[in-house]
């Protein structure tokens, strides 16, 4: 009908609202500010085989690899981590579910959990990572093979897992549409866009592709 206004639900599925429900929507007509993850029925398979994603976890704990991991365990899913002091851990939270898009949430750690059960069995989020970039008042200050020491800062970080783009690269590859980071053997190209997030606290800013 002409008074029916039709938002998106977590499942993509769309869900008629009527404008009494006073619900404010952006361009994708969903409500900027609803709470949304990009997996929101994550699961794992008990009966997959996982050793090749734990002996690719080893080589960059032991840092034999320290490369962008493009291609790297395929048919696995790569994912983001980001560790942050427990004072600003509910407004990321925040800005993760305002923006799936952007930030996918997998899995959020206790502050100073070392391992991720939910996304990889045995893994330690400090060491597992071929580099990590320490950022101090917004600034990239260094990179390192392991963050033991940061991760403990003040009783322990929050980590955050998120999805990466880097889990259908080798998809493209094998069906002809190879992206010229792998070609190239490069870290992929990242542009920012004017498309601004929906902020949280202290965390805003455009849309990174």
């Amino acid at each position: 009908s002409s008074d029916e206004v039709t938002m998106a639900s977590n499942d993509g599925s769309a869900v008629p609202t009527t404008p009494s429900d006073s619900v404010s929507v952006n361009r994708f007509g969903v409500d900027p500010h609803a709470l949304r993850t990009g997996m929101p029925d994550f699961r794992r398979n008990p009966t997959t085989d996982r050793s090749a994603a734990a002996i690719f976890r080893e080589s960059c704990r032991s840092n034999a690899f320290q490369e962008p991991t493009s291609k790297c365990a395929e048919g696995f899913m790569q994912a983001n981590f980001v560790a942050i002091p427990k004072e600003y851990a509910f407004d990321f939270t925040l800005f993760c579910l305002r923006n799936p898009r952007a930030c996918p949430v997998l899995a959020i750690l206790e502050a100073g959990q070392r391992d991720a059960p939910s996304v990889a069995a045995n893994c330690d989020v400090r060491t597992d990572i071929p580099k990590y970039l320490i950022i101090e008042n917004g600034v990239v200050t260094r990179e390192v093979p392991d963050v033991k020491e940061e991760y403990s800062h003040q009783g322990g970080l929050v980590g955050f897992v998120l999805g990466c783009s880097f889990s259908f690269d080798a998809l493209l590859w094998h069906n002809g549409l190879p992206p010229r980071h792998m070609e190239e053997s490069r870290n992929v190209s990242m542009f920012k866009t004017n498309i601004e997030n929906v902020g949280a606290g202290v965390f805003k800013g455009t849309m990174v592709v």
